[in-house]
C-alpha cells in the first residue's frame, strides 16, 4: 500500500497540491460525520429506552441544559429529530464526498494523460526505431484511463472508509473495550491469512493481464496497419488467430482476477456478524439483563452495520487496486523518462522562429552508432553544404543515407563529431530553431484524416491556416490540378490518405514543406512514387523557387539528382566521393557501376 501510496502522489502532485489537499480533507469531514451521526442514534436509543434515566444521565444533562425542560415525548421527538438530521447531513456528505473524489480523480486522469503525451513527444527519436506504438498507444488511452477510474477512485474510497472506520473503531474500543480487542485481533489474522495472499496473487495476474492487453494492442495494430494486404490476400484467419490468441489469455486471466475481491468480503461479513451473535450468546449465558444492555447493544449493532461495509469495502478494493498497479507502473515508466531530446519547441515558451543561415552546414568528423548495436552506421562524415545549392546523397541501400538525413534534421544527435550551421554548433534551442527552417518530404508520407488544406498546413487547424499559402504551396508542388478536380482544399483525403494516389499523396508532402517557406528543403525519395513527366514537373517547380534554398536530395532514381550542383556518395557509412554528376560518372568507377545499376537509371520510369 506504501508504494500505492507513493506512485499516485508522484503522479498527481503536478496538478496541484491544494486540490489534493482539499480531496482528502473532505474525505476526512465526511467521515467525522459518520461518526457523529452515529453517535447521535445512542442519546435516541437511551431516551426510548428509559426517559428516566437518560434524564439523570450526563448526555441528558447537557441536552435539557441546551433544549430547557421538555416533556417525555417532546425530548424523545428532539432526540429523534436530531438524529435524523446529522443522518442527512452526514450521508449528503458522503455523496458529495464520493462526487468530489470522482471529480478529482478524473481531472488527474486528464492531465496524466496528456503529460504522458507530452512526455512520449518530447522522447528523443532514437527511443522510437525500437518500439512498438501499440504499447504507447495501451499506455496513453487504456493505463491512464484505468489509473484514475479504477486505481485513483477506488484508493480515495479506501482512503475515505479508513477514516471512518478508524473513528467508528475508536468509539466501539470506548463502549466495549474487550470486544474491540477480539475484534481487532481476529481481523488482523483474517488480513494476513486471506487478504494479503489475495493481494500477492493479484498482483501476479495484474502482471499476466497486462502482458495480455498489450499483445492485444499490438496484434489487433498490425492488422488494422495492413488491412489492404490482408484482405488482398485473403489472411483474415490467420491475423483473427493471433488476436484471438491474445484475448484468449486475457480472458482466462480475467475472471480470477474479479473473484479475488470478492473472497475478502464474504470472509469478514461471517466473522463480524457471526463474532457480534457469539458475544450476545455470551452476555446471555452469563445471566446480563438484555433489556439493560438494550441502547448499548443497539449502538454496537449499528457501529458494526456501519463499519461492516467499509472494512469489506477496503479489503475487496485493497485487492482489486492490486491487481491494476501494473498500469500504473506503465505510466510511472513514461513519466519519468530521462532521454527528453534537446531543442524541443515543447520546452519553450513560445513556437521558435526558423534559424536564420547565410553561409554553409558543416558536418565535422561526424559518426553515428545506434544504441544496443556494434554496428557504426556512419564513420568521421567530413563534408560541406553552401547555401542556396542543390546537393544529392546517393548510395546503395544500407550506405547510411537514411541516417545521415536524420541527423540533419536534428532527430538523432552525433555519437562524436559536430554539425555546425555558419559555424556554431547546432545544438540545445538552436535545434528547434533549425527544424522551423527545414522542409521535410520523407518516402513514406503521413496523412492526417482531414482536408487536404489542413494535412497542407501541418500543424495548423482549419481556423488558423493561411489558405494563400496553402495554395501557393499546392501550385509550387504540381499538386494543384488534382486537388480542384477531387473536390478542392476542403476535400478529405481519408484515413492515412486512402483515397490518394501514391504520387497524389507524395505531391500534398511536398507542398507541406513548401507551406514553412524554408531556407533548407529535405527530400527523402520524395518522388520515388511519381511518374517521370511528374516528377520532371516537380524537379522544374523546386528549381524556380528562391535562389537562396538549399536542396538536400536522397534518391536511387539518379534522374532525380543528376542536375544537383554537388553529389556526396556513400558507401558503408562513408563518402566515397563527391562532384557533380558528369564528374562522378567519369572519375569513379564505384559510382558509375551504381549508376549504371537498372534500378537508378537516370531514365529509368
Amino acid at each position: 500500500m506504501k508504494d500505492l501510496l507513493a506512485g499516485i502522489y508522484e503522479i498527481a502532485r503536478p496538478f496541484g497540491r491544494r486540490r489534493m489537499a482539499y480531496a482528502c480533507a473532505v474525505l476526512v469531514a465526511q467521515a467525522i460525520m459518520q461518526l457523529v451521526s452515529v453517535l447521535s442514534i445512542l442519546p435516541f436509543l437511551s431516551a426510548a429506552a428509559d426517559m428516566a434515566q437518560f434524564r439523570h444521565s450526563r448526555l441528558g444533562g447537557v441536552f435539557f441544559m441546551v433544549f430547557g425542560n421538555l416533556s417525555d415525548s417532546q425530548a424523545l421527538w428532539t432526540v429523534g429529530g436530531l438524529s435524523i438530521v446529522l443522518l442527512l447531513v452526514a450521508n449528503g456528505l458522503t455523496v458529495f464526498a464520493a462526487w468530489q473524489s470522482a471529480h478529482y480523480a478524473h481531472f488527474v486522469g486528464n492531465n496524466t494523460r496528456k503529460a504522458v503525451l507530452k512526455a512520449i513527444l518530447n522522447r528523443k527519436y532514437e527511443y522510437f526505431l525500437n518500439l512498438n506504438t501499440s504499447e504507447l498507444i495501451k499506455t496513453l488511452v487504456e493505463d491512464t484511463n484505468t489509473f484514475s477510474q479504477y486505481i485513483l477512485i477506488p484508493t480515495l474510497d479506501i482512503v475515505a472508509r479508513a477514516f471512518v472506520a478508524v473513528f467508528l473503531g475508536a468509539t466501539l474500543a470506548l463502549i466495549e473495550p474487550m470486544l474491540s480487542v477480539w475484534v481487532l485481533g481476529i481481523v488482523a489474522v483474517y488480513y494476513y491469512l486471506v487478504v494479503r495472499p489475495a493481494r500477492k496473487e493479484g498482483l501476479r495476474l495484474a502482471m499476466a493481464a497486462n502482458d495480455s492487453i498489450r499483445d492485444i494492442y499490438f496484434q489487433v495494430n498490425e492488422t488494422m496497419g495492413g488491412i489492404k494486404p490482408i484482405l488482398a490476400h485473403d489472411a483474415r484467419d490467420h491475423f483473427l488467430a493471433r488476436v484471438a490468441r491474445a484475448s484468449d489469455g486475457l480472458a482466462r486471466t480475467m475472471p480470477k482476477a474479479l473473484l479475488l475481491p470478492a473472497i475478502p468480503r464474504a470472509g469478514l461479513e461471517i466473522i463480524v456478524f457471526g463474532g457480534m451473535i457469539a458475544w450476545l450468546l455470551t452476555l446471555l449465558a452469563t445471566g446480563h439483563d438484555l433489556a439493560a444492555l438494550m441502547p448499548r447493544v443497539g449502538l454496537i449493532a449499528l457501529v458494526a452495520y456501519r463499519l461492516m461495509p467499509s472494512m469489506q469495502v477496503i479489503f475487496a478494493q485493497s485487492v482489486l487496486v492490486s491487481t491494476l498497479t501494473g498500469s500504473m507502473q506503465e505510466v510511472l515508466r513514461l513519466l519519468r523518462a530521462q532521454d527528453i531530446r534537446t531543442g524541443t519547441a515543447a520546452a519553450r515558451a513560445d513556437a521558435p522562429q526558423p534559424l536564420a543561415w547565410s553561409n554553409e552546414i558543416r558536418f565535422e568528423k561526424v559518426s553515428f552508432s545506434y544504441a544496443g548495436s556494434d554496428r557504426v552506421a556512419l564513420h568521421e562524415l567530413d563534408f560541406t553544404i553552401p547555401k542556396g545549392q542543390n546537393v544529392a546523397f546517393v548510395g546503395s541501400t544500407g550506405s547510411g543515407k537514411s541516417t545521415l538525413i536524420d541527423l540533419l534534421l536534428g532527430l538523432l544527435e552525433p555519437s562524436s563529431g559536430r554539425i555546425l550551421v555558419d559555424g556554431e554548433v547546432l545544438s540545445g534551442e538552436r535545434l528547434a530553431e533549425w527544424r522551423a527552417a527545414v522542409g521535410y518530404v520523407p518516402q513514406v508520407v503521413f496523412l492526417l484524416n482531414a482536408a487536404v488544406s489542413e494535412n497542407i498546413a501541418f500543424g495548423e487547424t482549419a481556423e488558423t491556416l493561411d489558405m494563400k499559402r496553402v495554395h501557393d504551396a499546392a501550385t509550387a508542388a504540381s499538386a494543384i490540378e488534382f486537388v480542384t478536380s477531387g473536390g478542392g482544399f476542403d476535400n478529405d483525403v481519408g484515413e492515412r490518405g486512402v483515397r490518394l494516389s501514391g504520387g497524389q499523396r507524395q505531391r500534398l508532402a511536398l507542398a507541406r514543406a513548401v507551406y514553412r517557406n524554408p531556407s533548407i528543403l529535405v527530400l527523402d525519395e520524395a518522388t520515388s512514387a511519381l511518374d517521370p513527366k511528374t516528377e520532371s514537373s516537380v524537379i522544374a517547380s523546386i528549381a524556380a523557387m528562391d535562389d537562396e534554398l538549399t536542396v538536400i536530395n536522397v534518391a536511387h532514381r539518379l534522374s532525380t539528382i543528376k542536375d544537383c550542383d554537388l553529389i556526396y556518395f556513400l558507401r558503408e557509412g562513408r563518402i566515397e566521393a563527391s562532384g557533380t554528376f558528369d564528374a562522378l560518372s567519369r572519375d569513379v568507377p564505384a559510382f558509375r557501376t551504381f549508376a549504371n545499376q537498372p534500378e537508378n537509371q537516370a531514365d529509368a520510369p
